[in-house]
């Protein structure tokens, strides 16, 4: 291609240097015909004065018309001879035809074709193996719109603990000296039945859940990753009750945090507690069990946060529950945090 390219260039080059040689012929020979023409003006001129001194015209008349005739035609003969000038064949110039490239898009477009296809079938197996991932959080949640849709009855037994319980009244009753009628006039003891630990209820999620408080020891000198090491591991048995939160019953923020999805090898029993958290809403009812104390909360706040967010751990004088998970289920993009204040009825009988 650049060989081509030079030749044709000097090709044309050497026209050129002759195209040049021939105006310069011409130019020489056009200076030469002026040259001819000034000295046919002196002539002219001289015949003109020549003329002037001329004898009178009776005497050419006599001398006839054929010698005037014949003396203008020596004096003017200069003049009948015509100017010939060269032909000149200006040399066609051709120049060279610039190519430009084609671009050739039959392999960018089965490039892009590979790669769409290439990203569609890595998508559809990332969905896949995200729900695979979180096939125990997505059934649950499964489960749930189907029987609400069918429109069977979602009522949990649990939802009975939310009733305030009254104390039950005593009545004295006399009793037989004979022990065997003492047997038969026992009566029954109405007594209220807590869980010996620490519990997180949502009759609404029916969820019954065990509050873990994590080991003191294990904070006092914990960096970051043994701490999370600590948590990680106390929430394969429950949800964590933050350390440095309010206790239920005080004042201030008794903040709790779960899983709402987890690795699917992990052994915990509650990685996918919190996966249907986003459909408690505001006015919903929350029991804690707490030292053997019973707390009844009610949802107040529903909000996402960010994940760096740490404003939901302040305190105050208020007896609120804080709850929060990730979401959505499966990510750790944000935070989803419920915000329920305790009840003063219950809080006057715990107390």
């Amino acid at each position: 291609m650049d060989n081509a390219h030079e030749s044709r260039m000097q090709e044309l080059e050497k026209k050129v240097q002759l195209f040049m040689q021939e105006v310069e012929e011409l130019e020489t020979y056009v200076q030469a015909k002026v040259q001819k023409i000034r000295h046919a003006e002196a002539e002219i001129q001289k015949i003109k004065e020549s003329l002037k001194n001329a004898a009178p015209l009776s005497s050419w008349r006599k001398q006839g018309q054929s010698s005037l005739t014949e003396c203008l035609s020596k004096g003017l003969a200069i003049l009948k001879k015509p100017i010939p000038f060269p032909k000149i064949s200006l040399p066609k110039i051709h120049f060279p035809q610039i190519h430009r490239p084609q671009w050739n898009l039959r392999p960018l477009r089965n490039g892009l074709r590979h790669l769409t296809r290439a990203a569609v079938f890595s998508f559809l197996l990332f969905t896949i193996g995200f729900f695979i991932m979180n096939a125990n959080a997505y059934s649950q949640i499964t489960m749930a719109w189907l029987t609400q849709f069918s429109g069977a009855s979602t009522e949990s037994p649990l939802t009975k603990l939310v009733a305030q319980e009254e104390a039950p009244v005593q009545e004295l009753f006399p009793v037989s000296n004979n022990k065997e009628d003492q047997k038969l006039q026992i009566p029954d003891l109405a007594l209220a039945v807590t869980p010996p630990d620490n519990r997180l209820i949502i009759p609404k999620l029916n969820k019954n859940i065990p509050i873990i408080d994590t080991d003191p020891a294990n904070l006092a000198t914990a960096d970051i990753n043994t701490l999370e090491d600590a948590f990680q591991e106390d929430l394969k048995n429950g949800v964590i009750h933050f350390p440095g939160t309010a206790n239920p019953g005080e004042p201030g923020n008794v903040f709790i945090t779960g899983h709402s999805s987890y690795y699917l090898w992990d052994d915990g029993r509650y990685k996918d507690v919190f996966a249907r958290l986003n459909k408690l809403a505001v006015g919903d009812d929350i029991v804690v069990y707490y030292n053997q104390q019973k707390y009844t909360y009610k949802v107040r706040e529903k909000r996402e946060v960010k994940k760096d967010d740490i404003s939901i751990l302040e305190q105050g004088d208020e007896k609120i529950l804080t709850l929060m998970t990730c979401t959505p289920v499966g990510t750790n993009l944000r935070r989803l945090v419920i915000v329920a204040e305790q009840q003063t009825t219950h809080e006057a009988i715990a107390e």
